[in-house]
């Protein structure tokens, strides 16, 4: 069953990290799973307590749990994303065959 990961970002005041450096590898990340990564920052047109997001597409669990296991990735969550962020939330759920 093909997911998407939808993740949301409220930065820490003056913590946001740098846009490009973690667009580009995340690209990479998600890329090297199979998946498809559509990401950037708000466009603030409502109301909102979240300043950063991004949907990853995934063609099936296993592509999914091997991106969020990847090293890369748990060393931009736990050094980067994580104490840049006041909160973050995560959901995924099935696409449409």
């Amino acid at each position: 069953m093909a997911l998407r990961h939808v993740a949301l970002f409220d930065w820490t005041p003056g913590q946001e990290p740098d846009p490009h450096e973690v667009e580009d590898l995340l690209r990479k990340i998600v890329s090297a799973h199979e998946g498809t990564l559509q990401l950037g920052s708000s466009l603030g047109l409502s109301p909102s307590t979240y300043s950063y997001g991004l949907t990853a597409d995934f063609p099936n669990d296993a592509a999914y749990t091997a991106y969020l296991m990847d090293p890369r990735h748990q060393d931009l969550l736990n050094d980067v994303l994580r104490p840049a962020a006041r909160s973050i939330c995560a959901i995924q759920i099935p696409l449409d065959s």
